[in-house]
């Protein structure tokens, strides 16, 4: 006979399977409560933390992104856990003080009625707590994500009155880790203490008062010599040893009976006492870790031993052991060659070289490269390169986001460094956009976002390694660049700089709709010059007749630039009248590119009086990016990287960018020979 609450689930299945039967599981109606999301999440979001577990926690990919509980969020559970603890060590003190009498009284449930059971600890008191504190978790960890990110991901509903109670003991625990009434007795419960930080994932079937058939009949039967020992005493158990904690201690501790309650007496509106969360959390319950695991098949094929030569196998040892020792050098050189940067093509020969003046080694230059290969795999860990890509870039605190297709393959990535959230956070004002090509392999192109110091220097807001250069890429990267400047709680830039390709245009309006968006005028100047310069010079016969063109451009160039400088409207129409006017109609293909292609459309995004509305700072053309592309490729040093290593080379060039911007604000001198003030 199957006991309530007990799972059918196995570990053979990836998730709770349809045919779950168990009455409260039903109840929860889990299977369509989690349709289409990732249950790996779900049950991650409702596991144990370690003891001091105080770092961010991934909880898995969500629609191709990471979703992290935050350090802060994980270090806020280490107090709340002890808070639950201060809870429990005062209700079974409570309990121990409480005579038997009125235990059953309390117990008693009918009007007119008495129920000779007085309410007593559960055996299984130390999985209780643990399940208590999962629920903790589960609920604290979804509250630091918006509402409609919780349906999302959870599609858990949190009532307004549980939320403003979660939040308050938000606030307490803050107060805590000021160092607010932080002092608390050190006579807590040693049985709370010993679960703390235990993970009960894989076993996480719902505890229950009738868990095996001892605690069956202590439940459903009560002796009256039971009845007499109980009766008008109190326990002998460490509750009794309880001292009730003062200040925010104090304080937290109620504030988690207040929120229990709101939990487990929530009224729906049909007027049932039925919680929405603690039935989610139920459903929860009923995923299992371990069966989220591909688990390996150990069986392995028998294969028919044969003889061993010792004399041959004694000569082949030798002989790899002598080879090894020869090879212990390559093997140095090749690790910390490849570990310090990306090896260039003729790293294997600079190597060989080196290892043959200053040792007698017989290696190859085969077996150098194979020592490179080994130590790429070393580094690796063991995984593909995608996958040590992904979790270095966690590893090493870089601020990512990727993008999957629907065969969970990535197709796009974003990273940024930490130190340059610091320089964003400081200098937010410009933001320049520009690709590069070449970077890797896969023919993906690196998207570079670049800002400038006050000091005038740039530095890398963030790169992206882009699916291609459709508007919808664009948009990607831009969207996750945006929450970026949301989660440095800095403004939005209030100048982009891009150069004209149509969808990084219409992905930063669409994006950063309140920034102003920027041409770049020597994009603009190389654009004229190449379409309109070959009328004027390409065609002339003769030197004097050539020098007459040239010259004849050079007034049509400087024309071009005066409109761009124009100060005032009246002033750019007036010196277009005067272009029309003098190459009309010799040059109306000329004219006409100029005004149909730069002038109507982008007026407001080149020439001076439109532009200098805005607070470019005399940022006026992207060859700040043009500059970052060089030195990334002076890294790169080769075009058939994959991204992992591209990534290693860029990381070199961009945290020798990270030390020049350091030394250059430190030896910058503020003139104040003029003064601040005027006398």
């Amino acid at each position: 006979m199957k006991r309530l609450f007990e799972s059918t689930q196995t570990d053979h299945v990836a998730a709770t399977g349809t045919s779950e039967t168990t009455p409260w599981l039903q109840h929860t109606r889990w299977a369509e409560l989690f349709r289409n999301r990732s249950l790996e999440i779900i049950a991650a979001t409702a596991k144990l933390p370690a003891s001091q577990w105080s770092r961010r926690y991934q909880l898995g990919q969500w629609q191709g992104l990471y979703i992290w509980s935050s350090a802060e969020t994980e270090a806020q559970l280490q107090v709340i856990f002890r808070g639950l603890d201060l809870m429990f060590d005062r209700a079974r003190a409570t309990l121990d003080r409480t005579p038997y009498i009125s235990r059953c009284w309390l117990n008693t449930y009918a009007k007119d009625a008495f129920w000779p059971h007085g309410f007593r600890v559960i055996p299984s008191f130390k999985k209780y707590l643990a399940i208590w504190k999962r629920f903790i978790c589960f609920v604290f960890r979804a509250l630091q994500y918006p509402s409609r990110q919780r349906k999302e991901v959870y599609n858990l509903r949190l009532g307004s009155n549980e939320i403003k109670m979660m939040q308050h003991i938000l606030y307490l625990v803050g107060q805590l880790q000021l160092g607010e009434d932080g002092n608390v007795s050190d006579s807590s419960d040693s049985e709370g203490d010993e679960s703390y930080g235990q993970d009960w994932h894989d076993d996480c079937e719902i505890p229950s008062d009738l868990e095996n058939s001892d605690t069956d009949q202590d439940f459903d039967t009560s002796t009256d010599e039971d009845e007499e020992v109980g009766r008008d005493q109190t326990s002998d158990s460490e509750g009794s040893d309880f001292s009730l904690p003062n200040g925010n201690w104090l304080r937290l501790s109620e504030a988690l009976v207040q929120l229990s309650m709101m939990f487990w007496t929530y009224q729906d509106p049909a007027g049932n006492m039925s919680s929405s969360t603690i039935i989610h959390f139920t459903a929860v319950m009923g995923i299992r870790q371990q069966s989220l695991i591909k688990h390996v098949d150990k069986k392995c094929a028998a294969f028919p031993s044969r003889p061993v030569n010792r004399e041959h196998e004694t000569r082949r040892v030798s002989s790899t052991r002598a080879r090894a020792n020869l090879f212990s050098g390559v093997a140095v050189m090749a690790q910390t060659a490849f570990s310090d940067d990306v090896l260039p093509p003729e790293a294997p020969k600079d190597i060989r070289t080196y290892i043959r003046q200053n040792s007698n080694t017989i290696a190859t230059q085969q077996d150098i490269y194979n020592r490179t290969a080994d130590s790429k795999r070393e580094l690796c860990e063991g995984q593909s390169t995608i996958h040590a890509f992904a979790n270095q870039l966690d590893k090493e605190g870089f601020w990512n986001r990727m993008q999957l297709d629907s065969d969970n393959r990535i197709t796009a990535v974003l990273f940024a460094h930490p130190e340059s959230l610091a320089y964003l956070k400081a200098y937010p004002d410009l933001l320049f956009l520009d690709c590069t090509y070449k970077t890797n392999k896969y023919g993906m192109p690196l998207l570079d976002m670049i800002g400038v110091d006050a000091c005038q220097r740039s530095f890398c807001i963030a790169f992206a390694f882009l699916n291609g250069e459709a508007e919808q890429d664009f948009i990607w990267a831009l969207d996750r660049l945006r929450s970026l400047y949301e989660l440095c709680n800095t403004r939005f830039p209030s100048v982009i700089l891009t150069d004209r390709d149509k969808a990084c245009m219409n992905a930063v309006e669409s994006c950063f709709p309140s920034s102003i968006s920027l041409l770049c005028l020597w994009h603009a100047n190389k654009a004229v010059l190449r379409y309109c310069q070959p009328t004027f010079v390409h065609h002339k016969q003769g030197s004097e007749a050539y020098q007459q063109g040239l010259s004849d451009w050079n007034d049509f160039f400087n024309h071009w630039h005066s409109i761009m400088r124009s100060s005032d409207e009246q002033a750019f129409d007036q010196r277009v009248q005067e272009l029309e006017k003098r190459y009309l109609p010799q040059y109306v293909e000329e004219v006409g590119y100029i005004k149909s292609n730069w002038l109507d459309p982008y007026k407001k995004k080149l020439v001076k009086a439109w532009v200098d509305q805005h607070p470019h700072f005399g940022n006026v053309v992207t060859s700040r990016v043009e500059g970052i592309h060089g030195l990334l490729k002076s890294h790169l040093k080769k075009s058939t990287l994959d991204l992992f290593e591209a990534w290693r080379a860029m990381k070199h060039a961009l945290l020798n960018q990270l030390s020049e911007l350091r030394s250059n604000q430190c030896h910058t001198w503020l003139d104040i020979s003029r003064g601040f003030t005027q006398s």
